[in-house]
């Protein structure tokens, strides 16, 4: 209670001490009003953590001091379990909250539902693409098949019955490949060397760039050998018999001392052997 007052009243002050001195006059359950016994004291006033635990303390001791008066005059001072207390927001106030949080939950489920069709739709797309593909493949293949076998009739004279499925059969076991995937299917261990042929040229995936540098194997400095520039800029084994810093290709023309001509063209190499004969 804020009580403003002018200081040069005196009548003003009696009056309002005559307002709150009714305390004294009625039961302590009527007020619940606790005076500490002891002063509250502080150090030094601008410390705010020292000031704080001061007001604490004497809340505590007032506080067990009015519990102890609760129980010795056996008046209950716990909130029941079924208590309900009144709400700061009204009924209709907490309906339109609810409403609310139920719109924008609706939201979040919508727009899920819309990510996930539009995910199960490019996946379906992907699906078609590969079926369709597929077909596009076996159809190639199979009209490759059917040209094979035509130009084997041609050549055969079209001689005997054609039994067209057992041919297409005997060209599909001719692709490549077809008997690895049915030696993966039927699980059979391949032999050993179908193993060796696997493991120096691979069996299926990507073949490209595969011996593209990375970072850790541009980084690697281990096999780097320095050149010995004073010995020349020659291949394998450098320039070694060579003379003073000569630079000779593999297969090139060796010179002699004292050097040579040129070697004629072959027409010029003709008529010299046209002449001897």
């Amino acid at each position: 209670m804020l009580v403003v007052l002018w200081c040069g009243s005196a009548d003003g002050m009696h009056d309002k001490l005559e307002d709150i001195a009714w305390v004294d006059e009625q039961p302590w359950e009527e007020s619940l009003v606790i005076t500490a016994a002891a002063p509250t004291q502080v150090t030094d006033v601008d410390d705010d953590l020292e000031r704080e635990l001061a007001f604490y303390n004497q809340a505590l001791s007032a506080t067990v001091e009015a519990i102890g008066r609760f129980q010795a005059a056996g008046t209950a001072w716990l909130r029941p379990p079924d208590y309900y207390a009144e709400m700061v927001k009204s009924d209709e106030q907490m309906a339109k909250i609810k409403d609310r949080l139920m719109y924008e939950q609706q939201q979040i489920d919508q727009a899920a539902e819309r990510r996930k069709a539009r995910e199960q739709k490019a996946y379906a797309k992907r699906v078609q693409a590969e079926k369709q593909k597929e077909r596009a493949q076996e159809k190639k293949r199979q009209i490759q098949q059917v040209q094979q076998l035509r130009k084997q009739r041609e050549k055969s004279g079209f001689a005997g019955e054609l039994d067209f499925d057992a041919e297409m059969n005997k060209q599909q076991q001719k692709q490549p490949g077809h008997w690895a995937e049915v030696r993966i299917h039927q699980g059979k261990m391949p032999s050993k060397k179908r193993q060796v042929k696997d493991a120096k040229f691979g069996f299926g995936g990507r073949k490209r760039l595969q011996k593209q540098n990375d970072a850790f194997s541009a980084a690697d400095m281990s096999s780097y050998k320095p050149g010995t520039f004073h010995n020349g800029f020659g291949g394998k084994g450098g320039n070694k018999g060579s003379g003073k810093g000569a630079l000779k290709a593999k297969g090139g023309v060796k010179k002699g001392k004292g050097g040579s001509k040129n070697r004629p063209g072959k027409a010029r190499r003709q008529q010299m052997k046209q002449r001897k004969g």
